[in-house]
């Protein structure tokens, strides 16, 4: 008995260590320019088939009477030495709601929002898809302009519709509006 045991959990170890070494990542760091833009009607990053990927996440652009919430916007930059180019949807989660229009839900600063981002990327040195990524946002409102300082972290990714075990996070600090923030960070793909 005590040999079987102990085979079990020899055989249990190394599972464990390969789930755990599953994935070998190539990390490169990222930088960019990302130039975003106001939805002027609806709120694309909460519909289908971005939604399913924020199971917890109210968007703000779909409570009534709020416009302006969410966003498009596109992506230009580099992956280590690797051209890219994405387009973007984001929008503010509930946790930037107005408290004006929504005096029951919390607010902590004025400055402080949350949003959600979908990133689809493209190698534009060989018109190759990277994949999806999606993404829970921190936003620090800098000024009454729209300069902001925003941490983006990966929650998940997809490539033609299977998991893509990406992980890392960007930041962009500056006006994501006009003329565009500089965008810089780290992301690692399964080799």
């Amino acid at each position: 008995m005590k040999r079987l045991s102990t085979s079990l959990l020899a055989l249990a170890l190394a599972g464990f260590a390969w789930s755990v070494n599953a994935y070998s990542y190539q990390c490169n760091p990222v930088s960019g320019t990302v130039l975003i833009t106001p939805e002027t009607t609806g709120c694309t990053i909460a519909n289908s088939p971005h939604n399913q990927h924020f199971p917890s996440v109210t968007f703000v652009g779909t409570l009534p009477g709020v416009f302006g919430a969410c966003f498009t916007g596109t992506f230009n930059g580099t992956w280590g030495a690797i051209p890219l180019t994405g387009t973007a949807v984001s929008g503010l989660t509930l946790i930037a709601a107005s408290q004006l229009a929504y005096p029951s839900l919390p607010e902590y600063s004025d400055s402080f929002k949350t949003a959600a981002t979908v990133l689809t990327l493209t190698r534009t040195d060989k018109n190759k898809p990277v994949g999806t990524l999606y993404f829970l946002d921190t936003i620090h409102f800098t000024d009454g302009s729209g300069g902001a300082e925003e941490q983006l972290v990966v929650i998940e990714g997809v490539k033609n519709g299977n998991p893509l075990a990406v992980k890392g996070s960007l930041g962009i600090a500056g006006n994501e509006f006009y003329p565009g923030a500089p965008v810089n960070g780290t992301l690692c793909f399964p080799d």
